[in-house]
């Protein structure tokens, strides 16, 4: 597992054919050994905000992510960085990763699944304003 922060993005989304071939249904690992945990306000509970397993969709630079609970959208830089967000009920989520697209060899009939690695950050506000910060690393790999 790479335990890497990613702080920010690249500012040029790919186009059409440069664009890497990640869409898929991925299952994440999470590295909590390196995460973070910051509570605001003096209830609540504050714990990793973590996916289970997630469809990618693409439709060239453009992302979405469909996590059962709750959808992100996003981009895809031409240095297959991709940032995503979404939220809902008191929830936001972001992805930042790096993709390593999957690979075909035709001739052999293998498959080299595609991994994301990056980081998820979860913001949580309760009812009574008590707030946590969740960043952990994850590795997922294409299924």
């Amino acid at each position: 597992m790479v335990g890497v922060l990613y702080a920010c993005t690249p500012g040029t989304p790919c186009e059409g054919s440069e664009c890497a071939s990640i869409a898929g249904h991925y299952v994440p690992a999470y590295d909590f050994d390196g995460g973070t945990l910051e509570k605001t306000g003096d209830g609540g509970v504050c714990t990793f905000v973590v996916l289970g397993a997630w469809d990618l969709a693409q439709n060239a630079s453009a992302l979405t992510v469909d996590a059962g609970v709750l959808s992100m959208s996003g981009v895809l830089y031409k240095d297959n960085s991709f940032s995503v967000t979404g939220g809902a009920g008191g929830l936001s989520i972001s992805l930042n990763a790096s993709a390593t697209p999957g690979l075909i060899d035709v001739d052999a009939g293998t498959f080299v699944p595609a991994t994301l690695r990056g980081q998820l950050v979860g913001n949580t506000v309760d009812t009574d304003g008590n707030t946590c910060l969740s960043i952990v690393a994850f590795e997922a790999t294409q299924r």
